[in-house]
């Protein structure tokens, strides 16, 4: 008899309630106890089986592939948008100013045209696909977020494929609709080693990838605004680099064009070592910061407005009152079952003394 006892006393919670109050449901298993608490269920309770967001193994297969179906289509589309229409003004700049001055003077006019293509390009399709796929466009991003978490790796391989292909159709579209040879391609200016070109392309990409970061990864109150300043990053960046290399920033842009003209140059792989370098160095940056705690820095600059602020002070406030407010009726409960059990005490007592 005290085994058996004992035996109970040591049954865990949750398998005591499912003992002594079985359901006709599992509605029992999704409402744990609270630590400190046992509170016995009365009886099975009415749920709607929808609600319990249960998935099969092979649904959840079903339902990651479309997810990866949408991020990879949807991808390509933005990729093949930004650059097809950064390339149709690149290739108009070259038609009217298809060579800078003897001179060896860059002209900046073409320069600044070639800029405004890409950096307003991006900008407009950024803003567009960024809620579907997030409008990366660029493998060197994709791995940036790769490696702070921000998507997991199959992801970024399969997002990084589409737009190299976009890149690739891109340029064919450009080649075939405009008149000409196409001269898109990203090349290094007279004067210009590949050293320089090399470095030129890792600081220019660590610039945008980190811009990417911020305003992007990072949510915060202007995260609605990060199209702007992105496309506004690399306006900049090609003011400086489309006379010295092209201002590639991008594996797919440079590979694309090339392709479709069938001409690589020697130094064909800055293009890819340059952004990949560059997008390590703006990711190990941004890591360091966010190990630092910079939000610590100014506090607060992230709320919308002081109201916004106050309101989640507010919040936790009421919650807290809530707390309370639960803890003392629960005081007045016990207080008032402890009456009622001595009156009913005392009546006890009375009726005893007047059976005697």
């Amino acid at each position: 008899m005290l085994g058996a006892a004992w035996g109970v006393v040591w049954i865990p919670p949750l398998l005591l309630r499912l003992l002594l109050a079985p359901p006709t449901n599992t509605a029992l298993l999704l409402s744990l106890p609270i630590p400190g608490h046992f509170d016995i269920m009365p009886g099975p309770v009415p749920f709607k089986t929808s609600e319990l967001n249960i998935h099969k193994p092979e649904d959840r297969k079903i339902f990651n592939a479309k997810n990866e179906f949408i991020a990879t289509s949807g991808e390509f589309v933005g990729t093949f948008m930004f650059l097809m229409l950064a390339f149709g003004g690149t290739s108009f700049a070259n038609l009217l100013s298809p060579t800078d001055s003897a001179s060896g003077e860059p002209n900046l006019t073409r320069c600044f045209y070639i800029a405004a293509s890409f950096g307003l390009s991006l900008a407009v399709n950024v803003w567009a696909f960024f809620r579907v796929t997030g409008g990366l466009f660029n493998p060197v991003v994709c791995l940036a977020l790769a490696l702070v978490g921000g998507m997991p790796w199959l992801r970024a391989v399969l997002l990084s494929a589409s737009q190299v292909l976009a890149a690739m159709c891109a340029a064919a579209v450009v080649d075939v609709l405009t008149p000409g040879k196409l001269t898109v391609r990203t090349t290094l200016a007279p004067g210009t080693s590949i050293s320089r070109g090399l470095f030129l392309e890792m600081f220019m990409t660590a610039q945008l990838v980190f811009v990417i970061l911020m305003l992007a990864a990072e949510k915060h109150k202007a995260t609605f605004m990060a199209p702007i300043g992105i496309g506004l990053a690399l306006f900049v960046i090609e003011l400086w680099g489309v006379y010295y290399t092209g201002g590639s920033v991008n594996p797919a842009r440079s590979f694309g064009p090339c392709v479709t003209t069938k001409t690589f140059e020697g130094y064909h792989w800055i293009y890819w070592l340059g952004p990949v370098l560059g997008s390590l160095i703006a990711t190990g940056f941004y890591k360091f910061i966010k190990y630092l705690e910079y939000e610590t820095v100014v506090p607060g600059q992230d709320a919308a407005t002081e109201t916004e602020a106050e309101k989640k002070e507010k919040e936790i406030e009421r919650a807290l009152s809530r707390s309370e407010q639960g803890d003392s009726q629960t005081t007045a409960y016990d207080a008032h079952e402890g009456g009622v059990e001595r009156r009913a005490e005392g009546a006890g007592m009375s009726e005893g003394h007047n059976l005697v």
